[in-house]
């Protein structure tokens, strides 16, 4: 089955596309954290992301900023690969002195399949592998993992 037929691909060159990050997981922790991106041709997609995170827990708090690079190239058969590279920082403290600074960088590969809701709003699940290494002056720490994920993404197409 294919999103628009056998012989169209499911972008249109020139569109802009507004995804979300993962909509997996329990409700109360979900972020949307969008996903801008514009479809160079009818196959790959340029993205950009952003998130600005503010958690307060009493006198405990979180505040972290990250940015997000990457590209997506449509295959056969709605199937899809995907390759993001990001960084991030947070910063730890109590009140508003924040005591501590930590540095995030990650890379994450996903493959997955575009399912239709409509011609401008599609369902993506996919399997996602992360790597990220952070730290600070005190520590450093790399990981790795492999998870299943879920966007839901909009495609706003030219006026012409």
């Amino acid at each position: 089955m294919s999103f628009l037929g056998q012989s169209q691909s499911a972008l249109e060159q020139g569109a802009f596309v507004i995804e979300t990050d993962n909509l997996l997981g329990p409700i109360s922790d979900m972020q949307l954290l969008p996903n801008v991106g514009f479809a160079v041709t009818d196959r790959f997609v340029v993205r950009m992301g952003y998130s600005n995170i503010l958690v307060t827990d009493g006198s405990y708090e979180l505040e972290s900023l990250g940015i997000a690079i990457g590209g997506k190239a449509l295959l056969q058969n709605d199937l899809f690969v995907s390759i993001d590279l990001s960084a991030s920082g947070t910063e730890f403290g109590s009140g508003n002195a924040f005591s501590d600074f930590d540095l995030a960088v990650a890379a994450q590969l996903e493959c997955g399949r575009f399912i239709p809701i409509n011609r401008s709003m599609y369902f993506a699940p996919a399997l996602r592998w992360s790597s990220v290494i952070s730290g600070d002056d005190d520590y450093v720490m790399a990981g790795a993992g492999l998870q299943l994920v879920a966007h839901l993404g909009i495609q706003m197409f030219s006026a012409d």
